[in-house]
């Protein structure tokens, strides 16, 4: 290891860890699997933290891509001794902790970045914690906050226990929301640092389009419930619905299931998986966009959907902004999506109302400038401290 750069006078750096598939094709533009949420605000915040004038690399899991690569926009991306197919510790712990340690040790950064609270985690934690270098933990889910306590967690406790380092180790947690703050600090005793998603688009609406559709859009698998939204299709014959998800490892038979269900109603389509690049118009077209699910720290989709102006039906609401700000509905079930949904499309002028106040909302709480500015300021009062 050597000198952190910081103290030679070049720049701080930062490297964000993630070893997850959609990862290496967010950063190669490559693959057709689901896009993963927490993979893409990496790359935005990336983007962002960059403009505040910060060095910023990756290390990846291992997929058959060169050791070390660039990716277009010019990122440094190192491929670690390890693959993660799925974001969990077992692997490691079996094969390659060493060499993943090395791998960290080889980026040889000031501080290191990865998201969601995985046994891995605990890895990255101590290897800080060993050579004196920073690392943030980012929450990606509600429940990452109990994930390092045993006797509320379900993972296996060879993976729990690291996870519970981390929290406890990291030398700052951030936390999507206020809601999970609160969630950290009841099962941890540990204040976080709020810090809200990047919008992956600007202002992103698109004059004389044509709303024509529902959309529901995002990974299949359970706790998406992707079944809830064809339950409401089903209720809502004369309107067209459309469908986007990529099938989730591990999860193949819901994958099957939902799409065989779509099949057969006239007014579904059903479009598997799309790449990221063509889904804007899909949301630009949408008279609304619709989540159905269980537990979400804060969706990108409500992000995209607000920035281009399409109004939000949802199952969940972070910190309660839907309702508190007007950008659409909290619904307890699908009767209630039925009827919200109904109502929104029958009514241009309060769609377009809504629409408004979302546009504004992101410019306001979730551009990359913003975002990238809270970052920094908490970076550097870390690698300072």
């Amino acid at each position: 290891m050597t000198k952190r750069r910081c103290e030679l006078g070049a720049k701080p750096s930062i490297c964000f860890v993630e070893t997850s598939k959609p990862m290496v094709d967010i950063l190669t533009s490559g693959g057709e699997v689901a896009m993963g949420g927490g993979e893409l605000q990496l790359f935005m915040l990336a983007h962002a933290l960059r403009k505040e004038g910060w060095s910023v690399l990756f290390l990846v899991g291992d997929y058959g891509q060169p050791k070390a690569l660039r990716t277009a926009d010019g990122f440094p991306v190192v491929r670690a001794y390890c693959r993660n197919d799925r974001p969990a510790f077992l692997p490691l712990f079996i094969g390659s902790v060493r060499q993943f340690w090395r791998s960290l040790g080889q980026v040889n950064a000031d501080v290191y970045m990865s998201r969601g609270l995985w046994g891995q985690a605990g890895v990255i934690a101590a290897f800080a914690r060993r050579y004196r270098r920073k690392y943030v933990l980012w929450f990606a889910r509600n429940w990452d906050a109990q994930y390092g306590v045993p006797w509320l967690s379900s993972q296996p406790l060879i993976e729990r226990l690291p996870a519970w380092y981390a929290v406890h180790h990291a030398d700052a947690v951030v936390a999507q929301s206020n809601d999970q703050n609160k969630l950290l600090r009841k099962h941890t005793g540990r204040d976080g640092v709020v810090i809200p998603n990047v919008s992956p688009w600007e202002d992103s609406t698109a004059p004389h389009v044509t709303r024509e559709h529902v959309l529901w859009i995002g990974s299949i698998r359970p706790v998406k419930r992707p079944h809830m939204f064809l339950d409401v299709a089903e209720r809502l014959p004369r309107m067209r619905f459309v469908m986007a998800g990529g099938e989730m490892r591990g999860h193949s038979e819901l994958y099957d299931a939902v799409a065989g269900r779509a099949d057969k109603l006239s007014n579904v389509d059903f479009l598997g998986f799309v790449p990221y690049d063509e889904t804007m118009e899909l949301f630009q077209r949408a008279h609304v966009v619709v989540s159905t699910s269980e537990s979400e720290g804060f969706p990108n989709v409500f992000l995209q959907a607000w920035s281009t102006g399409t109004p939000v039906v949802a199952t969940v609401d972070p910190d309660g902004v839907i309702s508190a700000n007007g950008l659409g509905y909290y619904c307890r079930n699908a009767t209630q999506m039925v009827e919200r949904i109904r109502e929104i499309a029958e009514d241009d002028t309060s769609r377009g109302e809504i629409g408004r106040r979302g546009r504004a909302y992101v410019s306001k709480r979730h551009s990359p400038d913003r975002i990238g500015s809270q970052l920094d300021s908490l970076l550097r009062e870390l690698i300072d401290d």
